[in-house]
């Protein structure tokens, strides 16, 4: 048929059908579920057609129509996200939160291979989530990114968003000594490159989620928002790199911007070239490697060209202040198909809810609400002085990039041995040695 040999165990009819319309794998997994088929038997039919070259045979026939396959996966996931934002953002946080749901299993009603077929109503109610998901929270905005660019299972999901989930355990922490090994500087950089060499090599794009927290937070004191800063900082992005160039996603809050006030303030610069998302990693790890531990006006404007927020002017920071920033980086890879796969999760929108979305007037009023002095360094003890005990070296070799011996004149950067401490004083150690000795 086609020069295609049909799988065994599916319908003839519907791999006809398939073949004499040339639908795409999203659109024949849409098919299948139309026709009533559980979520197993359309995965277990879609790999044995996958398999058997099923896709690949049809794509000749496929043309503009078929943006899902033809498109880069990260202009797509920007596409997608924007557009269904703009139409309804209360709706698409109200599909969101039903999917993140099921997938944590929090929602007993719904299973999450049949949360596709139902409404989001009948997952939860809509006045659950209206203000208790707000799209400049970070963690919401990220979940939902996260949630697109994973593995169609209901485990993958949760794995993707458990670093940012307290719920799973996430949102915390290791201990003071695992910080202190784990903490190599130039980890960004490092999966960037490799994102950069699987865009060249097969064409799938990298999702780069970035976790990046101030110790000081998990020891601030507080009862709320408004009675003592929260933290000085903590904050969740994801970067993604395809062939095609860099797009940042992200949400800033409660002071900042929700996740579609950044795509439209942002969409005319985005896609960034390979050289200018080259350029951003750089500037992230100017604060989230600052290896003298203060808080400078250096440091402070590259977190405000990275997340465009200010913290010395919220008051969150002040020029001296203690930094010992702690960040993680988890990678996932994903094309258009993934990325259209999980947008066919997600539970059908309520035609009937049209409640105005304020997120982000929140946001952008939270700022006069909060003009009271408050304390940098959340007024405790530190707690621990940051000395980088990984290779001080960007360019360190080293599987473990673990430091076995420290800079004897500043005792601030440590080094896996001496050819590694050479090449960084030449690069920029000599500058800044004397400095960091006079801190210590």
């Amino acid at each position: 048929m086609f020069g295609v040999q049909c799988p065994e165990g599916i319908p003839p009819a519907l791999t006809m059908s398939i073949l004499m319309n040339g639908y795409s794998e999203s659109e024949t997994r849409s098919i299948m579920r139309e026709g009533g088929e559980s979520e197993e038997t359309i995965e277990r039919w879609v790999l044995s057609l996958r398999e058997s070259g099923f896709f690949k045979s049809i794509e000749g026939k496929q043309d503009e129509k078929d943006i899902e396959t033809e498109e880069d996966g990260s202009t797509l996931l920007w596409k997608l996200f924007k557009g269904k934002l703009q139409a309804n953002e209360n709706d698409l946080k109200h599909r969101f939160f039903a999917l993140d749901s099921a997938v944590k299993g929090f929602n007993t009603y719904i299973d999450f291979c049949n949360l596709s077929g139902t409404k989001a109503s009948s997952a939860v109610p809509f006045s659950a989530v209206q203000d208790n998901c707000p799209w400049q929270g970070c963690i919401f905005a990220i979940s939902t990114v996260l949630h697109m660019v994973s593995q169609p299972s209901a485990e993958s999901k949760r794995n993707a968003v458990r670093s940012i989930s307290k719920s799973l355990g996430g949102c915390s922490l290791p201990s003071k000594e695992v910080v202190a090994k784990s903490r190599w500087p130039f980890k960004l950089s490092e999966s960037f490159n490799k994102a950069k060499e699987t865009a060249e090599m097969t064409g799938d794009a990298t999702a780069l989620h970035i976790s990046v927290t101030d110790v000081e937070v998990m020891r601030n004191p507080g009862k709320g928002f408004f009675i003592q800063r929260p933290g000085t900082f903590a904050h969740s992005c994801v970067l993604t790199i395809s062939s095609v160039g860099v797009y940042l996603f992200q949400g800033y809050g409660p002071i900042g911007y929700t996740l579609l006030q950044h795509m439209e303030e942002h969409d005319d610069v985005y896609p960034l070239s390979i050289l200018d998302g080259q350029i951003w990693v750089q500037r992230f790890e100017q604060f989230a490697s600052e290896r003298g531990g203060v808080w400078t006006e250096k440091v402070n404007d590259a977190y405000k060209f990275c997340f465009g927020v200010d913290l010395v002017q919220m008051g969150n920071m002040s020029i001296g202040s203690q930094l010992d920033a702690y960040y993680t980086v988890e990678s996932f890879c994903f094309d258009a198909n993934l990325v259209s796969t999980n947008f066919n999760l997600l539970p059908k929108p309520d035609e009937a809810m049209r409640i105005p979305c304020n997120d982000g007037a929140v946001a952008k009023g939270t700022a006069q609400l909060l003009s009271r002095k408050h304390k940098p360094d959340g007024g405790v003890k530190h707690y621990y002085v940051p000395i980088t005990h990984c290779c001080g070296n960007q360019y360190c070799k080293a599987g473990d990039h673990l430091g076995k011996m420290q800079c004897a004149a500043c005792k601030s950067v440590s080094y896996c041995g001496k050819d590694c401490q050479m090449e960084d004083w030449k690069l920029r150690h000599k500058k800044e040695c004397k400095v960091f000795a006079a801190r210590s």
